[in-house]
């Protein structure tokens, strides 16, 4: 055997010695393998309402860690978003290890860092948890399940919507923090909106009122409606109520696109415009006022509900200012002496044969007659009623009888309509009109 073959064993023997030194020294390495982390949103209630673990958000951690106890996985959550103006306390909490084959999990919570997880009206509770193999002698699988959820006791004020909170996980390898492994999941726990607060149309509960324009309000329609056609943008003519309202009649919550049409007289007034029609966009219940536009006649309006798919109608009718005809008529032809409150009946129309409805006026047709009832200067009637109409008064002075007109001024001259006279009878045998036979 040569020198220089000796060497090359040697030099092999020694290479396969340090090999073998460097195995035999090598630590044992720690690993989570498998590692899987699932969530679930959950729900809650609103302020006062129970919040437990059945609507509790979830998560479910699970994985293999190795021999030794040295491999952990770490799990809380922060804050992410939180509905303005609400309190809550968001905790979480281990509920179970989720299934029998993870007997041996092991969840340990560790100190409660609660400015950990401070955020914008949000105050959590929830420590930081630890979950670890029960068998430190060989790996081990295991399975925790955990729940977010709010405080019932301390979320003062839980309002509608979603709240969101990231979930931190993190895996620690013989104690090392092994960042490819960690990772970061939202969940969200939701608080639906009360029924009543419900913003969805319901075409069973919404309404359609016209009401007399000195009905600021209207929660009925008047049972009729005559106003004069003489053009005007301060004397509403009629109040228009769109009374939009969700499945639990709640008023004023739910919203819908109004389209709003005026078929002959009149305008109304919406979006800052007078005009015949109109359509608005997410809108909840107003009232718009209904102006005449100069011209008289008879006026529908129709009012449709785009998301509830229903649609109203109203109508009104416009007079003309001067009366074409007028007809009186004896409400109470015998009268007592004295006041004697609506004794003469009023029917009236103007040339279009509209029901006018104005201002009417009486007075006796002679100054002989002025001397047992009424007044030669005209006197103001009552207004317009849909049950009686126009009544005007009349005042007895002596026993006899008298004859009585009606204009439509306040004047004699100016009437551009004067009706049939009528003929009241006064009596000395009666102290009042309702006494009068």
């Amino acid at each position: 055997m040569s020198t220089k073959t000796t060497f090359k064993r040697i030099a092999l023997v020694a290479v396969a010695a340090l090999g073998l030194g460097v195995l035999s020294v090598a630590p044992s390495q720690a690993n989570v393998s498998g590692l899987t982390v699932a969530v679930a949103n959950g729900t809650s209630g609103l302020t006062g309402a129970a919040s437990d673990s059945t609507t509790a958000a979830t998560i479910t951690i699970d994985g293999i860690l190795a021999a030794g106890a040295a491999d952990t996985v770490t799990v809380e959550f922060v804050a992410k978003s939180v509905v303005a103006g609400a309190t809550v306390v968001p905790a979480l909490q281990y509920l179970d290890s989720s299934t029998p084959t993870a007997s041996t999990t092991r969840v340990d919570t560790e100190t409660k860092q609660a400015s950990t997880y401070a955020a914008v009206l949000d105050t959590s509770t929830s420590g930081l948890f630890s979950i670890s193999g029960g068998n430190g002698s060989a790996a081990t699988y295991v399975k925790a399940k955990f729940g977010l959820q709010f405080e019932s006791a301390t979320s003062t004020d839980r309002k509608a919507g979603t709240y969101t909170y990231g979930v931190i996980v993190k895996v620690y390898e013989g104690g090392t923090l092994n960042s490819a492994l960690s990772t970061t999941k939202d969940v969200s726990i939701v608080i639906a909106a009360a029924a009543s607060a419900s913003e969805e149309p319901s075409a069973a509960y919404s309404a359609v009122y016209l009401g007399l324009g000195t009905t600021t309000t209207p929660s009925s329609d008047a049972s009729a409606i005559g106003y004069v056609a003489t053009a005007s943008t301060t004397n509403k003519a009629a109040n228009l109520r769109v009374d939009i309202r969700n499945a639990s009649n709640a008023a004023d919550t739910a919203i819908d696109t109004v389209t709003i049409t005026v078929s002959g007289p009149g305008l109304v007034y919406a979006s800052s415009a007078y005009t015949k029609s109109v359509k608005l966009i997410g809108v909840s219940s107003a009232t718009y006022p209904i102006y005449a536009d100069g011209n008289a006649g008879a006026t529908t309006i129709t009012v449709s509900l785009e998301k509830a798919a229903v649609s109203f109608t109203k109508s009104l009718s416009f007079y003309a200012a001067a009366a074409k005809t007028i007809t009186a008529a004896n409400f109470h032809p015998v009268l007592a002496a004295g006041a004697n409150t609506g004794a003469v009946a009023v029917v009236a129309t103007d040339a279009n044969g509209t029901p006018w409805t104005g201002t009417a006026y009486i007075y006796a047709s002679s100054a002989t007659d002025a001397l047992v009832a009424g007044s030669t200067t005209p006197v103001q009637c009552a207004a317009w009623n849909s049950t009686t109409g126009i009544l005007c008064p009349v005042t007895a002075l002596t026993v006899g009888t008298a004859k009585l007109k009606v204009i439509d001024a306040s004047t004699v001259a100016a009437a551009t309509a004067t009706s049939n006279e009528v003929t009241v009878t006064v009596k000395g045998n009666c102290i009042k009109r309702e006494d009068c036979v």
